[in-house]
């Protein structure tokens, strides 16, 4: 299957992808959410959720680069792990229907 993709789906896909960078670094990961929403106006949200996903896994690829485990907070992880994991379990129960 052929996508083709006029000037503004391009435009709103270029201005999100920068949105979302600069929220991302400037901001943390909170406000980064807005991106498949914003380009799921121009294009299917599939589509918007695949072109992102491979965007955030270089940024927070990147971003390990400079946070490394060391400067990890030791307590609040262990604080975490357990929300963590439950979360993702019943994520995963009940998507699987």
């Amino acid at each position: 299957m052929v996508v083709t993709y006029d000037w503004l789906t391009l435009g709103v896909a270029a201005s999100g992808v920068f949105a979302i960078g600069f929220m991302k670094g400037a901001f943390g990961g909170g406000f980064a959410i807005i991106g498949i929403p914003l380009l799921a106006l121009v294009m299917d949200p599939i589509v918007a959720g695949s072109l992102l996903a491979p965007l955030f896994i270089a940024m927070d690829l990147f971003a390990l680069r400079y946070w490394k485990p060391t400067t990890w907070s030791k307590p609040d992880l262990l604080a975490l792990l357990p929300g963590l994991v439950v979360g993702i379990g019943l994520g995963a129960y009940v998507l699987k229907g």
